[in-house]
């Protein structure tokens, strides 16, 4: 019939309700789960650890001794958040290039660049020409290796962590910049220079999340492969015989998520009239 079976749970009392639906939005995004690393000596760590999904008020964390494993954009926030409050440690495997939120003319990157005339401009270089233009204009705000900050791929191929403040409290000692975790021992980490950090009160795993929709029954989402799901336009399953229920989000963009996201809701909006 493509009309759906939908079972909720009422958290506070646990009663437990299926309705029938005509279509479904599915509009949780992507980040399925989170991505845990294991390190060696990890199950022996007295301190306390946790997922950036978890990670909610930096105050609860006053006065501590924190590492935060991973130089995303989560891992970026909160670090810089975490060293307002604490001693704070960056752990990165591979470096980032750290992009701040407006251009040198004052407007939103994303504003600025994510425009016809740019991109058509960008085509025609080289690619290690526009490679050398980004690299000349991120590090005339912060010098990546006076900051161990050096990203070991180029700026074209991975993705940039956009942070206003995290080279300020890389400058004023708030925040230190540490390679790979190497392994863990019972009150500190061992990192993948030889360098050792002793009591260690708080890891944060910034370590990104796994693609997946949990509540959705096998027979509709079939296999995960390599965090990628089989969609047509990032939003319909192509088994499903009647095409009544949509992923919303479920995009990894350079900008703004929710303008596509918008738009992709017009778009179901249409096929289900």
């Amino acid at each position: 019939t493509g009309r759906w079976d939908v079972k909720s749970r009422d958290h506070k009392t646990g009663q437990e309700i299926t309705e029938v639906f005509h279509f479904v939005l599915v509009a949780t995004g992507h980040h399925g789960g989170p991505n845990l690393p294991s390190f060696p000596g990890l199950d022996t760590f007295k301190g306390q650890t946790m997922h950036s999904k978890e990670f909610k008020d930096a105050l609860g964390h006053v006065g501590k001794r924190a590492c935060v494993i991973g130089i995303g954009n989560s891992g970026g926030d909160i670090s810089s958040e975490l060293s307002k409050y604490c001693q704070t440690i960056l752990s990165t495997r591979r470096g980032a290039w750290i992009m701040h939120r407006l251009t040198k003319n004052g407007l939103p990157w994303d504003y600025e660049f994510h425009r016809r005339s740019a991109l058509w401009i960008l085509s025609l270089m080289p690619r290690n020409l526009r490679n050398y233009l980004v690299k000349r204009d991120l590090s005339a705000k912060v010098d990546h290796d006076l900051y161990a900050l050096k990203s070991l791929s180029e700026p074209d191929s991975t993705h940039p962590t956009v942070n206003d403040e995290l080279p300020n409290r890389i400058a004023c000692g708030m925040a230190q910049i540490r390679p790979d975790v190497r392994h863990f021992t019972e009150t500190g980490i061992v990192f993948e220079d030889g360098s050792f950090e002793d009591n260690i009160d708080l890891v944060i795993f910034a370590t990104g999340y796994k693609v997946g929709y949990s509540f959705l029954d096998k027979s509709v989402l079939g296999d995960v492969r390599n965090n990628r799901l089989e969609l047509y336009k990032h939003m319909w399953f192509p088994n499903l015989t009647h095409q009544t229920l949509a992923l919303i989000g479920c995009v990894q963009p350079l900008g703004s998520l929710f303008p596509i996201s918008e738009l992709q809701s017009r778009l179901a909006a249409r096929v289900f009239k």
